[in-house]
């Protein structure tokens, strides 16, 4: 019994430790300056995202690459714990009638 309580303690020990989900390739490999980082995603979303293009497209594309999305205020985030930061890659769109017209992405870094 013993060991048992042991495999199950070092496993909720181990839990928050464990890597977390990759970034997906839109966000990974930013530059580490928050500026040039925020410019690089920016880049890479508009150059990802053809306008228009239907919003129910784009949330579905979003969703599998791991982002948050709010349709309510349109926009899509992955948070990432960095020490005592966080660092979010957020996507805002404008909404007409279910097409979106304009994209952009958003890099921050957020520390107390």
């Amino acid at each position: 019994m013993r060991p048992r309580l042991l495999l199950i303690l070092a496993a909720l020990v181990a839990a928050p430790l464990a890597a977390e989900t990759p970034l997906p390739e839109i966000a990974a490999g930013l530059p580490d300056q928050v500026a040039e980082a925020n410019a690089a995603f920016n880049a890479r979303v508009q150059a990802r995202f053809a306008l228009p293009l239907a919003e129910d497209d784009l949330i579905a594309v979003l969703e599998t690459d791991g982002f948050a999305v709010d349709r309510s205020v349109s926009f899509a985030d992955i948070e990432r714990r960095d020490g005592l930061c966080l660092r979010r890659y957020r996507v805002v769109w404008n909404n007409e009638g279910g097409t979106v017209d304009a994209i952009g992405g958003a890099y921050g870094l957020v520390c107390p």
